[in-house]
């Protein structure tokens, strides 16, 4: 039973936003507008926001603030995104070797992003790179890269410690041996014809007091002083299926503690590996995230994962949630009852309650229970949003008023131009400063005050008409992005902040810093938008304080290719992956 009554919604009080005082505004004409030498394949934004674009013939950069080309490197060519890495704190993209030929001649490069000049060019390995993992901190680069037969050392997959600043090999070791050793995937970015199978299925290693913990085949220990291997366990992590499909290695103290495909969790002794505990009675599933506290370790298990295959994201059952005890590794509940869905799942250490949702509640389970499953609280998830009949007169909200009138029942009745829209199951759940919970649907977001258990605004975004992406690919992009953003701060453990050397990009640099602090106050969501009687797919801007849509740029095209820069509030739109404008979000 919910230790707070399972009360309808429709008893709360839901924030009703007066969306005519505070209708969308557009800033249709760009910041500026500049075209590509040659289509983009791929491209990011740097650590003061430089856009850096891959082409199947350059590597490039765009000056933010003007379009105007900062430099390009016609000798880098067929690069991935997954092999071109930042080094935080350093203005250094790190290049590496994307076919076996080249790197015969070349090896990893440092390239300077402010000036597009080579920092340095490491020795050739003769073989393939398959990830980079900067260590800042140690003034170092981990580069994992596959040789063939002949080559010194012999056929395998290498792992390289290479000096930052100045690229030179100061260790390398052979991580595994045979020809296919490790399960890779294919890019992320399939239409990079020149770039082999690399480790971008897989979660980052992560680093902890000059150690860093390699999930690709089990769990290894590399001493990054000297690259030697101190403990190799092996047990089925990879999932030839599914990418990102298992979670990062958790450093907890004297323990580092792992999951993988074969359904286990382990605990395994920082010093020598040891395994001091095995979870071996989890249901037959993918455990998709372990979470630490004191006490208790929490294994969720299942998910929405990328099928490359299939193409499109699929669930894997069962879903739910295990609560292992910390100190033994002895089962102290589970939870598997969760149904069509599956969020991540969010902590509250000064509750002690863990909280995720399911593609029908949000629920709260009480962290400190053994034995039984104690519900903090259970809210039945209703995306809703009420329209007075003013605001339903309004242009703009008629033709989205079946959306908005009776919730997602009212929603799942309502027909869009691309058909019925279907059941929305939350894809992820984040804190927020204030201790609220933003849940992510398919086509909704919500705020959740967990104090209270009481929902305090939802809102709908049409969904768009993109051309070949279903609704529940799209839905897991927001999945997707939650893990990038957990390998970065995996990958950040040991990262100290420095004094960046940004040249003639100070301003730039300087300025993105100062404008940190207002960067979560908007979220961005793809979706259908109007301006001025033309309706297409566009991007809309979202106040995470009352959920009412804010700035709204219409791109009038089915599959968009864009990249938002949530620090400065812009948009940068791809036309025809060349023609590239920037528009102001807020």
């Amino acid at each position: 039973m919910c230790r707070k009554a399972c009360r309808s919604i429709h008893e709360y009080t839901l924030a009703i936003v007066g969306w005519l005082a505070v209708l969308p505004t557009f800033a249709a004409e760009p910041l500026w507008e500049s075209s590509l030498p040659a289509p983009a394949a791929w491209h990011r934004l740097t650590g003061i926001g430089t856009l850096v674009v891959g082409t199947g013939d350059s590597l490039l950069s765009l000056d933010p603030d003007s379009g105007q080309l900062l430099w390009r490197r016609g000798d880098i060519t067929g690069s991935a995104p997954y092999l071109v890495r930042e080094v935080d704190d350093l203005p250094l993209l790190v290049v590496g070797e994307f076919s076996a030929e080249a790197s015969s001649q070349t090896g990893p490069t440092g390239v300077n992003y402010i000036t597009g000049e080579t920092a340095w060019r490491a020795a050739p390995s003769g073989g393939r790179t398959l990830g980079i993992f900067p260590v800042p901190a140690r003034n170092l680069v981990v580069v994992f890269e596959t040789v063939g037969e002949g080559m010194p050392g012999g056929q395998g997959v290498y792992v390289r410690g290479i000096q930052a600043s100045d690229g030179l090999t100061l260790w390398r070791t052979r991580y595994r041996a045979g020809a296919s050793p490790l399960t890779l995937h294919r890019p992320d970015d399939d239409g990079t014809p020149s770039s082999g199978d690399d480790l971008s299925g897989h979660p980052a290693p992560v680093v902890a007091d000059g150690v860093m913990y390699v999930p690709f085949d089990g769990l290894a220990a590399i001493d990054l002083a000297d690259g030697h291997i101190s403990w190799d366990v092996s047990f089925l992590t990879a999932d030839r299926r599914y990418k990102r499909a298992y979670p990062a290695p958790v450093v907890a103290d004297d323990l580092v503690f792992a999951a993988g495909h074969d359904g286990a969790v382990y605990a395994l002794e920082r010093s020598s590996g040891r395994v001091r505990w095995k979870a071996t009675e989890i249901p037959s599933g993918l455990v998709s995230q372990l979470l630490i506290t004191t006490d208790t370790v929490f294994a969720r298990i299942g998910g929405n994962f990328y099928s490359q295959k299939e193409r499109q994201y699929l669930l894997d059952k069962p879903l739910g949630v295990i609560a292992i005890d910390r100190a033994s590794g002895a089962r102290r509940w589970e939870y598997l009852a969760a149904q069509d869905g599956m969020t991540n799942l969010v902590y509250m250490d000064d509750r002690r309650v863990l909280a995720f949702a399911d593609g029908h509640d949000i629920v709260g389970l009480e962290a400190t229970q053994a034995g039984k499953v104690v519900e903090s609280f259970r809210v039945p998830i209703e995306f809703k949003r009420q329209i007075t009949a003013t605001e339903l007169t309004t242009k703009g909200f008629r033709a989205l008023s079946g959306l908005f009138k009776g919730g997602l029942t009212g929603a799942q009745r309502s027909a869009t131009a691309g058909g019925s829209v279907g059941h929305d199951a939350p894809v992820a759940i984040r804190p927020q400063p204030d201790g609220s919970l933003l849940l992510r649907g398919q086509q909704h977001l919500l705020m959740f005050d967990p104090e209270r258990a009481l929902i305090r605004w939802s809102t709908h975004y049409p969904a768009p008409q993109v051309s070949g992406i279903s609704v529940a690919s799209m839905a897991a992009m927001s999945i997707v992005s939650a893990a990038r953003n957990a390998v970065s701060q995996a990958l950040d453990h040991e990262a100290t902040s420095g004094q960046g050397n940004w040249g003639g990009l100070g301003a730039l640099a300087s300025r993105r810093s100062s404008a940190s602090a207002d960067a979560g106050r908007y979220t961005y969501v793809l979706t259908d938008v109007e301006d001025d009687g033309r309706k297409g797919t566009g991007i809309m801007a979202v106040d995470m304080s009352t959920g009412a849509p804010a700035t709204r740029i219409l791109l009038d095209d089915p599959a968009p290719d864009y990249r938002v820069d949530e620090v400065l509030g812009r948009l940068y739109y791809f036309k025809d992956h060349r023609d590239v404008s920037a528009f102001a979000l807020r």
